[in-house]
C-alpha cells in the first residue's frame, strides 16, 4: 500500500472523527430511550461509561470500579454477570437487592460482552432495570398467601427425618407419596439417593448448616423414582442430643411443584408489566384507570395513585379530546374493530407535551359489550429527535459526500452503478450518465469485468479490497492511475450485502512523484556506494549500514559488519575518546564534528583515519551517521611538506647570509671607484671628459642604490611587503637616454626622445633603477 501524505492522513482523520461523532450521537440516543440503565465496563470492572438514567439512579461514577462503588466490596461479587460475560462471550443476567437510605430497591442486571473488530472482547455492557416495583407486588401477594398456604400444606406436609450421617431414618406416609416411593425403600437409604448432581452439591452446604445447629427453611428439588422431578419447600431443624451435640434433622417438606410453575408465570407476568420500559395500563368500561405501571405514572409525571378513576382525558390537550372522542367510536369502541393504534400527543403534569406511540385492545364479554381495554403507551421523544437527528445527519453525509475531493461510488451487487458524487461524474464527462451503467462500461471501456476489481473481490468475500489500477479515459485509453478501497454494503437489519462503496483517489501525480523520487533515490544510493569515502550509520552502538568504501577502509566484508559494536573497528589507543564523544553526542553535548583516530583492520592493521560525523534519524530512531576519508597518504605528503619548509627556511637563512656578504664586499670597490670619480671630476677640464666622468659617477650611484635595494627585496617575505609609489617613466627613460647619449654619439649613434607627456606609473623605485643599470 502507498504511504499517504500528512495532509492525506489528516482529513482522514478529520472525516472519520465526524462519523465516529455521529455515530456516537446515534448510540447515546438510542440507549437514552431504552428507559434503562446501561453501564460500559472495560476488563478490570471500571466504570467507562453510564447512561443518563444511570447517573440519576447512582450518581456518576464514571473511573470507578463497579464492585466497589455499587456493592462496598473489594472483590468481584460472585454472581456478577459481567465475569460471567467475559468468561464465555454470552449474555447472563442476575439480580441485586440495594439498600439505601430511600429503601431497599431491587434490579435485574443483563450483560452482553462489546467486542473490537478483531472479535476480542474489549468491555462489557450492562444494562440495569429496576424490579422493585415487581418485587413489591410479590412480596405482597406472597405475604397474602402465605398464612393459607401453611394452613393447607402443613396438613400434607411429608415429614423427612435423618441422622448424623444424613441416612433416612423415618418418613411419613406423604413424604413417601411425593417422592413415588414405599416408606421401606426410603428408609436407610442416603439423603443423596434422591436427587442429582447438582442437588447434592446443594444439599452438602444444607447440611453442614444443620451441624451447625441453624434451623432454616428453603425451597429444594428432589428426584422421583421414575425420574420426574419434583420442586418443594422445606422447613429444616437440627436434632442433637442430651449433651448438644448435632445428631441429625427433621424437615418438613411440601409439594410444591405446581405452585412454583404457577409463581413463574405470574412472575413471569408481573415482572414484564411492572419492569416493561412502555407504559401499560388496564381500563373498565368507562375507559377509567383500574391499573397502571410505574413507567406509564413516570412517563407523565405522576404517581401510579394519581391515575386510578380517571381517565385518558387526564394526559389529553384540551384541544384534542374532541378529536379523540370521535376516533375511538371507529376503533377501540367499535365492536368490529376494537382496536387504537397511532401516535398521539400526551400532556404531562408540568404542562409538557410528550410525543406517544399508542396501542389499545378493548375486552369484551361474552354478550359482546364493553368491558373496557388495555393500552401500551411508549414514550417516542427519544425516537422523534433521534430520527431527525438521522435525517439532519443524512443531509450532512450527502453534502459531504458531494463535497469529497475523491471518487466516492456505490455499486450493486451485479456491478451497475447506482450512486457517485461530483468528483466521479467530473472524471468521466463522456460516459455521463453514469447511474445504471456497468461500473467497467463507464470506468473503463469494457464489456466484461476488470481482472482486477476490488469491488469483485469485496463481493466474493465480503472484506474490504484494495487495488491500484489503470485510469482510463475515452476509447479505454490508459490516462493515469487510481488508488481503490472497496467496502462491503450490508443490509443492517439481514446483514445480507447489498453491494460495495468504492472510494478512489486519483494518484496519477503521485505516481509520477514516486518514480522520480526512487530515481533520484537510485542516483544516491549509486552515489553513496560509488564514494571514496567511507559512508556508515550507527544506531545502539551497533552498525546499521556501511557502503563498500567503509568495508574496505576497514578490511571487511559489507555484510561481516553490520550488527556489529562499532568499538570493534576502532584501535584500542583512541577507544576511550570515540566512545567518550559518541556518547556525549547522542545526549546533545557540543563535540567537535570532525576528529582523527585510527581505525583497527581486520587484518590487525591500523589506518588514520579522518571521522566527520553527525546525529540523523533513521527508522524513527536517533542514530549516528558519518564520513571516514583514509589520511594515510595526506599524512605521508603533510610531514613530506613539513621537512621541505625546513629545508627551505634553512635556505633563506643561507641566502640571507650570502646576501650580507654580497652587499659589503660589492659596495667597497664600489664606493672606492665612487671617490676616485670625485677626485678626477675635481681635476678635469674636458668637457667631453667631464661628461664621462659624470655617467661614471651617476652609474655608481645607481649601482649602490642597486645592491641596497637587492638586499632589502631579498629580505622580503611576500610581494604585500613592496612598497609602491606614484613615478613618471618619462623621467626615469630621459635620465636612461642622457646616460647613453655620449657613447650613442661616439659611436655616431643619435638618440632621439619623442616621450611628450608623461608616463605615470604605480611602482617601487628599484624600476628606476633597473633603467638606470641599462644605461
Amino acid at each position: 500500500m502507498e504511504r499517504k501524505t500528512k495532509e492525506q492522513l489528516i482529513r482522514e482523520l478529520k472525516e472519520a472523527l465526524i462519523l465516529a461523532h455521529e455515530e456516537k450521537n446515534k448510540s447515546e440516543a438510542i440507549i437514552a430511550g431504552l428507559g434503562d440503565g446501561i453501564i460500559i465496563q472495560d476488563t478490570e470492572y471500571k466504570i467507562l461509561y453510564q447512561n443518563q438514567i444511570q447517573k440519576e439512579l447512582y450518581g456518576d461514577k464514571t473511573g470507578e470500579l463497579c464492585y466497589r462503588k455499587y456493592e462496598g466490596r473489594d472483590e468481584i461479587c460472585e454472581d456478577c454477570p459481567v465475569e460471567k460475560t467475559f468468561m464465555d462471550g454470552k449474555i447472563h443476567r442476575s439480580e441485586r437487592k440495594v439498600v439505601t437510605d430511600k429503601g431497599v430497591s431491587y434490579f435485574e442486571l443483563t450483560s452482553s460482552p462489546l467486542r473490537d473488530s478483531n472479535g476480542k472482547i474489549i468491555a462489557g455492557i450492562k444494562v440495569v432495570r429496576d424490579i422493585t416495583a415487581s418485587r413489591a407486588m410479590e412480596q405482597t401477594l406472597r405475604e397474602s398467601e402465605e398464612k393459607y398456604r401453611r394452613l393447607v400444606e402443613t396438613l400434607m406436609e411429608g415429614i423427612w427425618v435423618l441422622d448424623k450421617n444424613a441416612n433416612t431414618t423415618f418418613v411419613n406416609p406423604r413424604m413417601a407419596q411425593m417422592l413415588g416411593y414405599t416408606i421401606d425403600e426410603m428408609l436407610g437409604k442416603h439423603l443423596f439417593y434422591f436427587m442429582d448432581e447438582q442437588g447434592r452439591m446443594n444439599a452438602t452446604r444444607y447440611l453442614e448448616r444443620r451441624q451447625q445447629c441453624i434451623q432454616e427453611r428453603h425451597d429444594f428439588e428432589f428426584i422421583r423414582k421414575d425420574g420426574t422431578r419434583i420442586y418443594t419447600s422445606l422447613e429444616t431443624s437440627p436434632i442433637t442430643d442430651e449433651n448438644g451435640n448435632y445428631s441429625g434433622a427433621v424437615a418438613a417438606i411440601a409439594d410444591i411443584t405446581e405452585r412454583k410453575r404457577e409463581d413463574d408465570e405470574k412472575n413471569s407476568l408481573l415482572k414484564a408489566i411492572a419492569s416493561s420500559t412502555d407504559g401499560i395500563t388496564i381500563c373498565d368500561e368507562k375507559d377509567r384507570y383500574i391499573y397502571v405501571n410505574a413507567a406509564y405514572a413516570k412517563m407523565f409525571g405522576y404517581s401510579q395513585e394519581d391515575f386510578i378513576g380517571e381517565t385518558w382525558r387526564k394526559i389529553t390537550p384540551s384541544e384534542m379530546i374532541a378529536p379523540t372522542e370521535e376516533g375511538l367510536k371507529d376503533t377501540l369502541h367499535n365492536k368490529d374493530t376494537g382496536l387504537f393504534k397511532g401516535e398521539v400527543a400526551g400532556l404531562k403534569k408540568d404542562g409538557g407535551i410528550v410525543p406517544m406511540e399508542v396501542m389499545a385492545t378493548a375486552l369484551w364479554d361474552e354478550n359482546r359489550n364493553y368491558n373496557g381495554h388495555i393500552c401500551i403507551v411508549r414514550d417516542i421523544t427519544e425516537r422523534k429527535r433521534a430520527e431527525e437527528a438521522l435525517h439532519e445527519g443524512e443531509r450532512f453525509l450527502e453534502n459531504i459526500f458531494a463535497s469529497i475531493q475523491d471518487g466516492i461510488g456505490i455499486i450493486d451487487v451485479d456491478m451497475n452503478i447506482i450512486r457517485v458524487n461530483k468528483t466521479t461524474q467530473s472524471w468521466y464527462p463522456y460516459a455521463a450518465p453514469l447511474v445504471g451503467k456497468k461500473c467497467y462500461e463507464a470506468y473503463h471501456g469494457r464489456k466484461e469485468r476488470c481482472e482486477l476489481c476490488p469491488a469483485s473481490e469485496a463481493l466474493k468475500t465480503g472484506k474490504s479490497a484494495y487495488k491500484v489500477i489503470p485510469k482510463h479515459g475515452p476509447e479505454g485509453k490508459e490516462v493515469g492511475w487510481l488508488e481503490i478501497y472497496s467496502y462491503p454494503l450490508r443490509d443492517t437489519s439481514t446483514g445480507q450485502m447489498n453491494g460495495v462503496i468504492e472510494y478512489v483517489r486519483d494518484i496519477t501525480e503521485r505516481r509520477r512523484v514516486e518514480e522520480e523520487l526512487r530515481q533520484s533515490g537510485e542516483k544516491y544510493r549509486l552515489l553513496i556506494h560509488n564514494i571514496h569515502e567511507g559512508v556508515f550509520i550507527i544506531q545502539d552502538a551497533k552498525m546499521q549500514f556501511v557502503n563498500p568504501k567503509f568495508a574496505d577502509i576497514t578490511g571487511y566484508m559489507m555484510e561481516e559488519i553490520i550488527g556489529r559494536d562499532f568499538q570493534n573497528f576502532v584501535a584500542p589507543e583512541n577507544l576511550e575518546m570515540v566512545k567518550e564523544r559518541y556518547s556525549r553526542r547522542l545526549k546533545g553535548e557540543d563535540v567537535p564534528q570532525e576528529y582523527e583516530f585510527h581505525v583497527l583492520r581486520r587484518d590487525g592493521g591500523k589506518i588514520l583515519v579522518s571521522m566527520n560525523v553527525g546525529i540523523v534519524t533513521y527508522l524513527g530512531r536517533v542514530a549516528s551517521m558519518g564520513i571516514l576519508k583514509d589520511i594515510t597518504e595526506r599524512k605521508k605528503v603533510e610531514e613530506a611538506i613539513k621537512r621541505y619548509t625546513k629545508e627551505l627556511e634553512e635556505s633563506n637563512r643561507m641566502k640571507e647570509l650570502f646576501m650580507d656578504i654580497m652587499h659589503h664586499d660589492l659596495l667597497n670597490p664600489i664606493n672606492v671607484a665612487h671617490g676616485y670619480v670625485e677626485i678626477f671630476l675635481d681635476d678635469e677640464t674636458n668637457p667631453m671628459k667631464r661628461s664621462y666622468l659624470e655617467t661614471i659617477k651617476r652609474n655608481l650611484v645607481k649601482g649602490i642604490e642597486l645592491i641596497d635595494n637587492a638586499t632589502k627585496f631579498s629580505k622580503l617575505e611576500s610581494m604585500q611587503n613592496i612598497e609602491f609609489e606614484d613615478i613618471d617613466l618619462k623621467k626615469a627613460v630621459t635620465e636612461a637616454i642622457e646616460n647613453l647619449t655620449p657613447l650613442a654619439a661616439k659611436a655616431t649613434i643619435r638618440i632621439e626622445n619623442r616621450l611628450n607627456d608623461k608616463m605615470p606609473a604605480r611602482a617601487n623605485n628599484i624600476i628606476e633603477d633597473v633603467f638606470a643599470a641599462q644605461s
